[in-house]
């Protein structure tokens, strides 16, 4: 009688937000279009993903344990549509752009619906090993709490890129850019206007009151447009409303409005010099507050003393000089061959 092989399902894997999601930075400047539900399915099975593991796991869940966290369309049973979306999944592509080459992968290998039972099961690509497991180097953590709470794929994706220059407490990526990691289409939010409001704003107000990081936003200009956006981040020690963290975020509202007056002060001081609007925000953009106060003054001092008859450009060779520095230091030096005579 011929024995029969009876295959024991995969162990069930409990949701837990504590838990931490770590990926490749070339995963979180990558290019992909998801659903928000999509996506959370997705960081739950990255939340499982352990740093000791050798292989992308396959992982199965209790469907119910997903109500509370991926959420429900409405007028849709939520059981139909889960397997609508773990059915969709393996349609999905990431496109990972490296030295050179496009990548195309789909996310998942298995998506398994167990409508009598139901369960969830899944693995990720074999291929994505690399972006997942032993990593060295270039990668961002984060506990999964952080992004489950945001109701945004936007903010979702705005706070992995925020997370990853987060030590750095800056970043500054071009509207392009931004729109090219958030897989935003040409014809939609084509009006910056309507790229904020729908965009940075929402995510804005997401991220500072749901998530272990805050940030403001500067707009840089290119003449009139908005071209590039520069974000000032900094860590918020809790995910609550202690008085901590509400301190943490007034000392970042009043260091950024005092980095937005001394940004508009240095523009002022450079247009009543006669210097054109696109060329003050390539200044701004590309030097020093204290590099372009000293040789402002430098400027306006010698312009004062009869000594400069075209200010628009003479303060702009001085920025790219630095004439103040070597003005001062030439002083220095004189001063110097003076007290060695006395």
């Amino acid at each position: 009688m011929k024995k029969t092989t009876v295959v024991q399902p995969y162990d069930l894997e409990s949701i837990n937000i504590k838990n931490w999601v770590t990926k490749s930075n070339i995963l979180i400047e990558s290019t992909y279009k998801l659903s928000l539900q999509e996506q959370r399915i997705l960081l739950i099975m990255a939340s499982k993903v352990q740093p000791n593991d050798e292989t992308l796991k396959t992982y199965r869940f209790r469907a119910k344990d997903f109500i509370e966290i991926v959420g429900n369309k409405k007028g849709t049973g939520f059981y139909s549509y889960l397997k609508e979306i773990v059915n969709g999944l393996q349609t999905k592509i990431l496109t990972i752009k490296e030295k050179g080459r496009q990548r195309n992968y789909n996310w998942v290998i298995t998506s398994i619906y167990e409508e009598n039972e139901g369960y969830i099961t899944l693995q990720f690509h074999p291929s994505l090993k690399y972006l997942f497991l032993e990593l060295k180097e270039k990668f961002t953590s984060y506990q999964l709490e952080n992004v489950v709470r945001l109701n945004s794929v936007y903010s979702i994706r705005i706070y992995e890129l925020l997370k990853q220059y987060e030590r750095l407490r800056k970043r500054e990526l071009t509207l392009e850019e931004l729109r090219h990691f958030l897989a935003i289409e040409p014809t939609k939010y084509k009006q910056y206007g309507h790229f904020k409001s729908k965009v940075l704003a929402v995510a804005q107000k997401e991220i500072n009151n749901k998530t272990d990081i805050y940030f403001e936003f500067v707009e840089i200009k290119t003449g009139r447009k908005v071209t590039s956006i520069e974000f000032i981040i900094t860590s918020s020690p809790a995910l609550n409303g202690s008085s901590s963290t509400q301190e943490k975020k007034l000392e970042l509202n009043q260091s950024f409005s005092k980095l937005e007056d001394n940004t508009n002060s240095l523009e002022n001081d450079l247009a009543g010099l006669g210097v054109k609007p696109e060329k003050i925000e390539w200044l701004l953009s590309e030097f020093t507050q204290d590099h372009l106060e000293r040789n402002i003054r430098y400027t306006q001092n010698r312009l004062i003393t009869g000594d400069v008859t075209h200010p628009h450009s003479y303060v702009v060779k001085a920025i790219q000089k630095d004439y103040a520095r070597s003005h001062r230091n030439q002083n220095a030096l004189t001063l110097k061959r003076l007290q060695k005579k006395n």
